[in-house]
């Protein structure tokens, strides 16, 4: 009798775990495509539900939260994916709505003529926190990004309002300086004709001499150029 493994029986039991192995990688593999599909729809699911820009800009309006479609936390890959899909176009209408803010706000502050970039600064710091905080409540990374992004946008329009604030301060300021020189050149004969010798020690060339000096320092701080500045000089001395 033969008392080694029966060679059919060998024969039977590699077939089946030949089959069984078949088996489960065609499980996986239906189950990989099934999670692929499941994940797609979720993440088309998500987008075509996703808050609405206007219903992003009321919920800024009014403090609402923000609610999106799909679950983070779910186990189930629809949920997962709706809600990421959901969440990724948010984040993108919160960039849309800020940046508008934000280009509000500055067209508002070029036309205002007291603003400046301090105040402007603050309120443009103020606008972004505001943005990213409200999406942060949702998700701290999406609500960094989209800090980033309009904190970039904030900093290059300050740096803009800047330039042109700084450009009218000093046309202003040279306006002034002009004007104020004009006023002294137009009061400078009086120096002449009410000069009392009694009145002080100063004598008489003293006081023409300052109010010279008087004339170049007001036009040099206004930040008028030289050559208008020696022009002013002579109608002061012919005055």
């Amino acid at each position: 009798m033969p008392t080694g493994p029966d060679p059919a029986l060998q024969v039977q039991t590699q077939m089946f775990n030949s089959l069984s192995s078949r088996l489960n990688q065609f499980q996986a593999t239906a189950n990989k495509m099934a999670s692929a599909q499941a994940e797609t729809q979720g993440l088309a699911y998500g987008a075509r539900n996703a808050p609405t820009a206007a219903e992003v800009e009321l919920a800024m309006q009014t403090g609402k939260p923000i609610e999106l479609p799909g679950d983070a936390s779910s186990y189930n890959v629809f949920q997962q994916a709706a809600y990421k899909g959901s969440l990724a176009v948010t984040e993108d209408r919160m960039d849309i709505a800020g940046r508008r803010y934000l280009t509000q706000m500055f067209a508002e502050a070029a036309r205002d003529p007291a603003m400046d970039p301090s105040t402007l600064t603050a309120k443009l710091d103020s606008a972004v926190s505001e943005f990213a905080s409200s999406l942060s409540a949702i998700s701290p990374q999406s609500g960094a990004k989209v800090g980033k992004s309009l904190g970039i946008l904030a900093n290059s329009q300050v740096v803009q309002f800047t330039r042109e604030y700084m450009a009218r301060q000093t046309k202003l300021n040279k306006s002034n300086a002009i004007s104020a020189g004009s006023s002294l050149i137009a009061n400078s004969p009086n120096i002449v004709s009410g000069y009392n010798p009694e009145q002080g020690a100063a004598t008489l060339q003293d006081r023409i001499i300052a109010g010279r000096v008087r004339l170049n320092s007001a036009l040099q701080n206004g930040g008028v150029d030289p050559q208008t500045i020696l022009k002013y000089e002579r109608k002061y001395d012919d005055a």
